[in-house]
């Protein structure tokens, strides 16, 4: 659900270069309370890897989180296309990249944080596929994008469970921080269910018809 594009449903609207919409992408309703995390200090990004998602900057700072927080884990699970990716003799065990699977809940029921990271792009309109799918499972998430973004703006009022950060290293050190001290209370995650009943197909579709109705 991360990586195929058949279930990406994105649509741009564009009349005379005056008019256009961006609807969000629905998620699939998995089973959201997946229990206390059987590794805690654990952080998983799932998906592409590639130029503007490289992973470099965010494995340099899991290697400060990692000497405050021992032991501490980093799975990226996914399409590796980075080749220069350095990491630090001390942690080359605890990151730990794996080729996509299946089955990627049974993986996100051992992590304590999900990682999304928005393309390095300011002024993006997009949020990432990535991220819906993250907001159905009651794990907190670090969303590491830019200030103003969709992404930010989207999950403002989910201050328990999403913490939003730009790509600047003291911000992301402490949204790990932050991210990894949410004791697991399936009750906390009761603020998402405003933005989960907007990810479903068909409230997308009823806001897709509204917003062809309001050009046409």
């Amino acid at each position: 659900w991360v990586v195929n594009t058949a279930h990406i449903f994105l649509l741009t609207l564009s009349f005379n270069k005056k008019i256009c919409a961006v609807i969000y992408n629905p998620a699939k309703i998995p089973n959201t309370s997946l229990g206390p995390p059987l590794e805690t200090n654990s952080f998983i990004y799932l998906g592409t890897l590639y130029e503007k998602r490289n992973p470099q900057l965010i494995i340099d700072i899991f290697y400060d989180y990692y000497k405050e927080n021992r032991p501490s884990k980093f799975y990226f699970i996914g399409d590796n296309r980075c080749t220069d990716i350095k990491i630090p003799e001390e942690i080359k065990e605890n990151v730990i990249f794996h080729n996509w699977t299946d089955n990627p809940e049974e993986i996100i029921a051992r992590i304590n944080t999900l990682v999304d990271i928005d393309s390095n792009i300011p002024g993006d309109v997009f949020m990432s596929s990535k991220l819906s799918q993250y907001l159905m499972y009651n794990r907190p998430i670090l969303c590491i994008t830019h200030h103003n973004s969709p992404a930010e703006n989207f999950t403002k009022s989910l201050t328990q469970t999403v913490f939003c950060t730009c790509h600047i290293k003291k911000e992301i050190l402490n949204g790990m921080r932050r991210a990894n001290m949410v004791v697991h209370n399936d009750e906390i995650y009761k603020e998402r269910t405003e933005v989960r009943q907007k990810l479903k197909g068909q409230n997308i579709c009823i806001q897709l018809l509204k917003g062809l109705e309001s050009i046409i």
